[in-house]
């Protein structure tokens, strides 16, 4: 096994900013990657760079060559102003990249996830992740997730609101977790799905939602127990709440426009 190799066309220069530039910002959280010159044509058949991160699987490390992997191209990101094969995703067919390879240097306490690769992912749910102590206005100490994870979170407790409140279970909300706010009437599309599952693996893993989709890691099953797992939902439930999580999860994700059949998505969530 091995992690990936990223293909920069037209960089330069061993510098964090070429990740930046092509909305790759996220992997950089624990520590910058190693970077080589791309002697031969890359994928894209010009000149740039390579820029990948050791494995803690030690000695399967990334092949830098561009014959030796398989290429993906970017695809363009409208809602962010990126445009496509701003970067190319290059795995070696023979070594498939694997949970290990990917692994960031410091994780946190979760529920190990099958995703669609066939992999056990760990999937940490906000109730694990760094909180700070601090007082409020009326001298009360509280608790909350450090500002890096703080959205993720608060987009979780979203997510519990809308899953309790879809299986007519509020009062078990209460009971479990008092101080949960009972005012998070949002309505979820897939597009919100998708970016919180994604949001989910890069706390453990080096990723991105491009990378995930370029990898395959998520499908209907794997979405639905990283969702399951990020949320803390078993933690709070312990057997209590009987539920389709299917049927859960086609009430709180507002599918506009949408059909499900067999429970697969026809058409695509709105970006």
């Amino acid at each position: 096994m091995a992690g990936y190799v990223l293909y920069l066309p037209g960089a330069r220069g061993a510098n964090p900013e070429h990740l930046k530039a092509v909305g790759l910002d996220g992997l950089l959280a624990d520590g910058s990657p190693e970077f080589a010159d791309c002697l031969d044509a890359g994928p894209d058949g010009e000149r740039g760079l390579f820029a990948y991160w050791s494995s803690l699987d030690h000695g399967n490390n990334p092949i830098l060559s561009t014959k030796a992997n398989k290429w993906t191209p970017a695809k363009a990101d409208k809602s962010r102003g990126l445009a496509a094969k701003r970067f190319w995703l290059g795995v070696d067919p023979e070594r498939p990249v694997k949970p290990l390879d990917l692994t960031r240097k410091k994780t946190f306490v979760g529920e190990w996830c099958e995703l669609a690769d066939g992999n056990l992912w760990r999937v940490p749910s906000i109730a694990h992740l760094p909180h700070v102590y601090d007082e409020d206005e009326d001298g009360l100490v509280v608790r909350t997730v450090i500002p890096a994870y703080r959205e993720h979170a608060a987009t979780a407790e979203r997510f519990v609101y809308a899953f309790f409140e879809a299986c007519d279970q509020l009062a078990v909300l209460q009971e479990k977790r008092p101080d949960a706010k009972q005012d998070l009437k949002v309505a979820f599309d897939l597009k919100g799905y998708w970016n919180f599952t994604c949001d989910a693996l890069a706390i453990n893993y080096r990723v991105s939602r491009e990378i995930v989709g370029m990898l395959g890691l998520v499908n209907d099953q794997a979405a639905r127990d990283i969702l399951k797992a990020a949320t803390g939902f078993a933690e709070i439930v312990q057997g209590q709440v009987e539920t389709n999580v299917v049927d859960a999860v086609k009430v709180v994700v507002d599918l506009e426009h949408e059909e499900y059949r067999g429970g697969t998505v026809l058409t695509k969530g709105k970006s």
